[in-house]
């Protein structure tokens, strides 16, 4: 049987890592959108192919 110090902690435990896997995601996509803008992937452009401003 547990205590309670040690359910709390695993709760803790299961929400710092909640919090660290949502901030990693967060920050990976950033980073690829970062990088789609500046290697000018993904814009939009008009019918005869120039870039929209």
């Amino acid at each position: 049987m547990t205590t309670d110090r040690t359910a709390k902690s695993r709760w803790l435990f299961a929400l710092w890592q909640l919090t660290i896997v949502s901030l990693s995601l967060v920050l990976i996509f950033a980073l690829a959108y970062w990088s789609l803008d500046a290697l000018e992937w993904g814009g939009l452009q008009e019918r005869n192919g120039k870039p929209v401003q």
